[in-house]
């Protein structure tokens, strides 16, 4: 049986909507810039451990993916 990874939001939709500075900002403190709190299901703070370049690189490789369909 295949394990499945916790539903969580699009990424794709939401973090193109951030400078690199928010994205980096929300990862290392767990708090988006609307002011939402992360999961605990979501590594933010495995991945807020990254430095600046590390952070931009994520940044880019997330807002340079095409978007997802909606699945039923």
């Amino acid at each position: 049986m295949a394990t499945l990874a916790p539903v969580g939001p699009n990424l794709q939709a939401i973090v193109p909507q951030w400078t690199p500075e928010e994205f980096a900002q929300t990862i290392r403190t767990g708090v988006d810039p609307s002011g939402h709190e992360l999961s605990t299901d979501m590594p933010w703070k495995g991945f807020g451990q990254m430095d600046d370049v590390e952070l931009g690189a994520l940044y880019t490789f997330v807002t340079g993916q095409p978007a997802l369909e909606a699945s039923d």
